[in-house]
């Protein structure tokens, strides 16, 4: 798997490129595939569920900032989600 892709700045280069990968990977044996990338797949996950996490604990950061400042001044800031 060439994942040189990911350095590429402009956006349609490296989609184009991501997805000449995602074809070669379609050409493929599927449990081939996940054995030589599990690492790979694994760490992927890993930081998609910690980003997660993190958006969590902002957007609840912000809720708690935004209902502290209504009850503190008395009015009603409108929440952005």
């Amino acid at each position: 798997m060439d994942e040189t892709y990911d350095n590429i700045k402009d956006d349609t280069e490296r989609w184009s490129r991501a997805f000449d990968q995602v074809l070669l990977l379609s050409k493929m044996d599927p449990i081939l595939i996940y054995k030589s990338l599990e690492d790979v797949l694994e760490h992927n996950y890993a930081v998609l569920m910690d980003q997660e996490y993190r958006f969590k604990k902002l957007k609840n950061f912000l809720i708690n900032s935004i209902d502290a400042m209504n009850t503190k001044k008395g009015r009603h800031l409108c929440r952005p989600f």
